[in-house]
Order: C-alpha cells, then sequence, then structure tokens
C-alpha cells in the first residue's frame, strides 16, 4: 500500500522567498531519510519551496484565474511529502510519528489511491488515450490521486508531545485531492500546464470546481 506524508510545517504560514530550513532540522532529515531507505520503504520525497514563489490557479464556473503567492488566506500550507510503501495505514502512522518535526508542524497521512481502487468503467476512462499533453511531451515525472481526508490521519507536534487525529478534519479548508510532479522550463510554462490540466477537469467534468497550486521543488538529497 502506498502512503504520502504531506508535511504542513507551521513556519510556512509566515515564510518569505528567501526562507531557508534550519541546518540542523535537515542533517536530522537526512538521517530520518536514510532510515526509511534501509527499511526498504521510501519510494520518494521532495521538499516544496515557499508559498511565496508559489501560484495558484482556481477554476470556478469554468473560468481560470491564476494569483501570486503568498497566500494570506491559507493556513495551512504543505512544505513537502514523502512516498512510502507499507504493509497498512497503522504502520505508515507510525513512520510519521518518527520524523522530526519542529513545534506546530503537522504530518498528515494520506493513502494513495490505485487503479484498482476504482469501479470498472473509471478504470476503463483512465485507460483511454488523449488528453495526455503532458506524457506526450516527457514532462510528467510522477503523478496520482489521493484517498478522501476521511480516511486520513493527522500527527501534530505542540511543546515537543505528538497528537494522532483521524480525518475528517473539521478545521481544514483545503484538501488536497491529488498531485502531479513535472518538469519544466520555467514558472510561466508550469503554470500553463496546469491551466491545461484543470481545463482537462471541466471538459470532462463541467460542474466542477478547484483549485491547482503550482509550486517549486526543493531537492534535499540526491
Amino acid at each position: 500500500m502506498r502512503f504520502m506524508m504531506l508535511v504542513i510545517p507551521k513556519v510556512y504560514e509566515k515564510a518569505g522567498a528567501d526562507f531557508v530550513p534550519p541546518v540542523d532540522l535537515v542533517a536530522k532529515m537526512t538521517k530520518y531519510n536514510e532510515s526509511l531507505t534501509k527499511a526498504g520503504v521510501l519510494l520518494g520525497f521532495d521538499g516544496l519551496q515557499p508559498p511565496a514563489k508559489a501560484a495558484r490557479v482556481r477554476f470556478a464556473g469554468g473560468k481560470p484565474t491564476v494569483t501570486d503567492g503568498p497566500f494570506a488566506e491559507a493556513k495551512e500550507l504543505v512544505g513537502g511529502y514523502w512516498m512510502i510503501q507499507v504493509k497498512s495505514k497503522e504502520e505508515a502512522v507510525e513512520w510519521a510519528k518518527r520524523a522530526p518535526m519542529l513545534d506546530g508542524d503537522v504530518i498528515e497521512v494520506r493513502q494513495v489511491q490505485e487503479l484498482s481502487d476504482f469501479p470498472p468503467d473509471v478504470q476503463e476512462a483512465a485507460r483511454m488515450k488523449g488528453g495526455g499533453g503532458s506524457l506526450k511531451n516527457g514532462s510528467l515525472i510522477q503523478t496520482g490521486g489521493l484517498g478522501p481526508s476521511s480516511s486520513a490521519v493527522r500527527i501534530r507536534s505542540t511543546r515537543g508531545k505528538l497528537s494522532v487525529t483521524d480525518g475528517p478534519f473539521s478545521e481544514a479548508k483545503e484538501v488536497i485531492g491529488g498531485y502531479a510532479v513535472l518538469e519544466w522550463e520555467s514558472r510561466e510554462a508550469a503554470i500553463e500546464g496546469a491551466l491545461a490540466f484543470m481545463r482537462l477537469h471541466t471538459q470532462h467534468w463541467p460542474s466542477w470546481e478547484g483549485e491547482c497550486e503550482v509550486r517549486p521543488i526543493v531537492f534535499l538529497a540526491p
């Protein structure tokens, strides 16, 4: 079973474009990543640049609007993620509890949706060719949908103590439904790619409303 551990750092609520994580935290993260690798559960991980460098593409009524970060209304902003493969949700939560987090940080554990989780008609639609511009031009590195927040777990660090909360999360106003990692030549090209991706949603689901946040990736390790 694949799980994504989404890191929601408290500091990202006010972080500027020049934010750099503390050296000691990076060292602890490196050791943690090594433990995941040695256990054979790590599939991938990335850190994300601060929201001040981001852009959001919002669709409402079939029309897109692009907003540059930072986003004053957003209180919970993703700072990075780990993708792990384990035998159960409980095992994923145990790994999340071991991560080196700062006070006020949150890790949200979400199961990745596999094609086999869906009914046959949805599986067939997902296999259909066409509309896959990012696949054809080679920009797509990885993509996937995440299970609903009702099946998620959040681990919060408060004054050195961890608390575990099962979803859904009533305080959360923005819930991530999926992700895509792509290689683009520029931020502008990434935004255009996000627009195309969102138009695909409205083309096949006219009543759909939502938004896509575009963030540069920081590679903390080779």
